[in-house]
């Protein structure tokens, strides 16, 4: 009985542990970027041993890829997009579209985007980690659930990726530009939505079903 309590108490510990190092490294990869944060500094900003972080992570591209992988599931991209193949597709849309400018309109995405734009031309290899752990991982998601929605005749999409590109780049539109430039403010609640449905107005008027 002793035992299996003392097991049961060590999970949690190794969980607060991993999530205590994926914290500190979004914090140090913001801050100073992929190249400049070093194994040792994540190790003391999360107050553990660096033989601790690689108890989790093997080494520090797999640590960038689970940061970035981490943010994008916090807003729940990509791994739930598929479940939303039950809903209408303006529905589904509306909830892809305010996840979606929540996380890029986020200041921590803003930042990394612009760090990323600074590491692609010196470590071409981390700006591909990012795009694979993220952006890539998210347009697949979305072209999963195109693909849904047209087989079960609810949309009519001819090209299913370039669908995703323009749904992608209809959100993002002038205000992440003015956000990345630090021309504007974040934008309200009551602005995100009526941008999105404006969006929406585009894109389902182009790939609603076609008549048989």
């Amino acid at each position: 009985m002793l035992q299996r309590d003392s097991k049961a108490s060590g999970r949690p510990k190794d969980q607060a542990k991993a999530q205590a190092i994926l914290d500190a490294a979004q914090k140090l990869f913001m801050e100073h970027g992929y190249e400049l944060t070093s194994m040792d500094a994540v190790a003391r900003e999360a107050g553990v041993s660096k033989l601790t972080i690689y108890s989790h992570f093997e080494n520090k591209e797999l640590l960038f890829r689970r940061v970035i992988e981490r943010k994008c599931e916090e807003s729940n991209m990509p791994t739930q997009m598929l479940q939303l193949a039950e809903l209408p597709p303006r529905e589904g849309l509306r909830i892809v579209g305010m996840n979606f400018i929540g996380l890029v309109f986020s200041q921590d995405a803003l930042n990394m985007c612009r760090i990323m734009e600074a590491e692609s031309l010196r470590h071409p290899h981390v700006a591909q980690i990012f795009y694979e752990a993220g952006p890539q991982r998210t347009m697949l998601a979305l072209e999963e659930l195109l693909k849904a929605w047209q087989a079960r005749g609810m949309l009519s999409v001819p090209d299913p990726m370039n669908a995703v590109h323009q749904f992608y780049c209809l959100l993002k539109g002038e205000m992440h530009m003015k956000l990345m430039l630090n021309l504007e403010k974040h934008p309200s609640e009551a602005w995100m939505r009526t941008h999105v449905e404006a969006c929406l107005d585009m894109f389902l008027c182009v790939y609603a079903p076609r008549p048989a």
